[in-house]
């Protein structure tokens, strides 16, 4: 916080900030004093260090922001962060967790060519079904349109990051937009590594609505992407899921 917001009306992180920063210059004083006791004044002692916690409470908060705009700041693929966000936090449970966070980076398994796609210096679920994931999460209000005023968040297992699709309702299900969609996409809704799904395409009865488009506008170099049949796909996806929810409930 800012020296300007200290004397502000209704503040009370700047009071609580000067209080505390006396009473540590009290504490200082009495404890060069030859007959300084820790014990001598407990209560204040026990003052000060409720103080000094609510400081320290607001300061976590603070920079706890500052991490949320730094990541949201880029959301590019690969995106490095370390050295702004190490560089503006202070406070040494969010340095711990960011340390936390990078190592999963490096640790966690997946493709080795989407791997490093994965950002580092954002703070990430280190525990969890959402181990490795961001901790903040993309505003969906970013992504909102007439035509896709429903868009929804899915996670990319291999690159640790989220994606957003835009969609709508449909009934009472939901769906994308776009009448095909990209691998990425697809491995998304379906909540599979990329090798996964690859092993399910390697039969086509697997996976239907599948789509080879040429990749580029070089048609010479036969360079193709696999894509998928909206549609079609989404109604495999949903029967996926069931099965999914079904298992689960059985274990």
């Amino acid at each position: 916080m800012t020296r300007a917001t200290h004397g502000r009306k209704g503040s009370k992180a700047g009071p609580l900030r000067r209080s505390a920063h006396a009473l540590l210059r009290l504490r200082h004083f009495l404890r060069k004093r030859r007959n300084w006791k820790p014990l001598a004044f407990p209560s204040l002692s026990r003052r000060w260090d409720a103080l000094a916690s609510a400081v320290r409470g607001s300061r976590y908060e603070q920079e706890l922001r500052i991490l949320e705009e730094i990541a949201s700041s880029d959301e590019a693929f690969g995106a490095n962060l370390t050295r702004r966000a190490y560089g503006r936090i202070t406070d040494r449970r969010l340095r711990d967790q960011l340390l936390e966070s990078d190592k999963l980076v490096d640790t966690l398994r997946g493709a080795k060519r989407l791997r490093e796609r994965r950002r580092r210096g954002i703070l990430r679920h280190t525990k969890g079904p959402d181990r490795g994931l961001p901790f903040f999460r993309p505003l969906l209000d970013r992504y909102r349109t007439r035509d896709a005023p429903e868009p929804r968040i899915f996670a990319l297992k291999d690159e640790l990051e989220y994606l957003v699709i835009s969609g709508r309702g449909v009934g009472q299900d939901w769906r994308p937009v776009k009448d095909e969609l990209t691998f990425d996409e697809a491995r998304a809704i379906a909540g599979m590594k990329a090798g996964t799904l690859y092993a399910h395409t390697a039969e086509r009865t697997k996976v239907p609505g599948q789509l080879c488009r040429p990749l580029g506008d070089d048609l010479d170099r036969n360079v193709h992407e696999l894509r998928f049949k909206t549609e079609e796909f989404m109604k495999w996806a949903i029967l996926l899921s069931k099965v999914k929810r079904t298992r689960k409930k059985e274990e």
